[in-house]
């Protein structure tokens, strides 16, 4: 019989919930018609985990993970990410990954679907006055899950202020946002402070040194940026309407400084 491994790093857990389907992170309530198993964690002995999702995938404890008290109820101690603790679920029609795996399959088909369609837009932007597409180099290939930027030139457009020009363009039914890459991300503790939970692994020698002025580039992002959309699987039509809002806006700044 086939089985399924789930591992756990964390030291402590009460809830396990696996779920077929690709999500980003939520606060979505747990749908029982999708569940594909629930491990509570609250037998407090024994060596089975029950599946509480009513699928049947009860898991049996391997290698010594141990019963303790929860922050909620009873939980499983792990030896953490070194160890080998683990909670073994049998192979089953609701744990089957099938349909994920089909996901992934078509993940270059997607990604370069959207990316055509980012070109695109950008091609027409690119003809009008004052705006500069950012692009990769030609061998580099983009996934934009990011959103694609463009450099704003006000003096082309009569000193026309970059927030006119984007108020215009949502006005026209365009999804534009002020915005550059850069920030403050560097001086997070994550990458100030050694004794943070990422640098506690004996084979981390890295000294953090990153004081407030050390990116400057970072710290002040260019201000002549503002972004685009990325849309997942764009049709021509929606691609030219956009680009006949960037065109319409830009033949028209002069009317905007009045």
């Amino acid at each position: 019989m086939k089985i399924v491994v789930v591992k756990l790093s964390l030291l402590y857990v009460s809830v396990i919930v696996i779920s077929l389907m690709f999500t980003s992170q939520s606060f979505a309530k747990i749908d029982p018609k999708t569940i594909g198993g629930m491990w509570l964690f609250d037998e407090g002995q024994g060596d089975i985990a029950k599946d509480s999702s009513g699928n049947g995938n009860n898991g049996k404890l391997k290698n010594g993970p141990k019963w303790v008290k929860g922050k909620f109820d009873e939980a499983l101690s792990f030896g953490g990410p070194n160890s080998n603790n683990c909670v073994l679920a049998p192979d089953s029609k609701s744990l089957s990954m099938t349909k994920n795996m089909t996901l992934i399959r078509h993940l270059d088909e997607r990604n370069k679907r959207r990316n055509d369609g980012v070109m695109y837009m950008m091609d027409g932007i690119d003809a009008c006055k004052g705006l500069y597409s950012v692009r990769p180099p030609a061998y580099i290939f983009r996934g934009y899950y990011g959103l694609p930027y463009v450099r704003y030139a006000t003096e082309e457009l009569g000193g026309l202020p970059k927030a006119k020009f984007l108020a215009a363009l949502r006005a026209e039914g365009a999804g534009v946002s002020s915005g550059a890459p850069g920030g403050h991300g560097h001086l997070q503790a994550i990458f100030r402070e050694r004794n943070h939970p990422a640098f506690t692994r004996p084979e981390v020698k890295r000294e953090v040194k990153y004081e407030e002025g050390d990116l400057p580039n970072s710290e002040n992002p260019r201000q002549d940026l503002f972004t685009i959309p990325a849309f997942p699987t764009p049709s021509n039509q929606l691609l030219d309407q956009y680009i006949e809002a960037f065109k319409k806006v830009t033949e028209n700044a002069e009317e905007l400084l009045e």
